[in-house]
């Protein structure tokens, strides 16, 4: 999926409340608390597919697929 060069449409940060929901869904992380700093990017694929990249201090942790 990221062999070959990706688009990032979109990196924002995110919400405090939706980053505790988000860590509430996961089984506990060290070093990932809720002062820890969080953004959702969304990049497509060479081949097309969306994918949704949760960053924890700019570093990517967790990848959703979007669509099909």
């Amino acid at each position: 999926m990221f062999q070959k060069p990706f688009t990032v449409r979109s990196d924002t940060s995110i919400r405090n409340s939706d980053k505790k929901k988000l860590l509430a869904r996961l089984p506990p992380i060290d070093d990932i608390t809720n002062k820890t700093l969080a953004s959702l990017m969304h990049v497509k694929c060479y081949k097309g597919e969306n994918v949704i990249v949760y960053n924890f201090e700019k570093e990517p942790l967790l990848f959703t697929v979007v669509g099909e």
